[in-house]
């Protein structure tokens, strides 16, 4: 999978809501203030997408609530799990 690929497919589990939270990405949310909502909105209109540190990792970067540009981090399965937010 490509990065234009990855990015589609983000978009597209992020509209239909098939995501879940690693705890370790819950705790990062809870640190930087980011809710789950600001997760959806960032992964629904993320703007750009590139491998991560490992194979199975894509980190998409889009505008969160507030309109700020949030980083997350994801593994793209059956949904998205994501792993952490910057």
């Amino acid at each position: 999978m490509n990065a234009a690929e990855a990015l589609a497919t983000i978009r597209t589990h992020a509209v239909a809501r098939r995501i879940v939270y690693t705890v370790h990405a819950r705790q990062r949310m809870d640190q930087r203030n980011v809710t789950r909502s600001d997760v959806v909105k960032a992964l629904s209109n993320a703007r750009t997408c590139r491998a991560g540190d490992a194979a199975d990792k894509w980190i998409a970067c889009g505008p969160d609530g507030d309109g700020d540009d949030l980083d997350v981090v994801v593994v793209i399965e059956a949904g998205l799990i994501v792993v952490t937010v910057y």
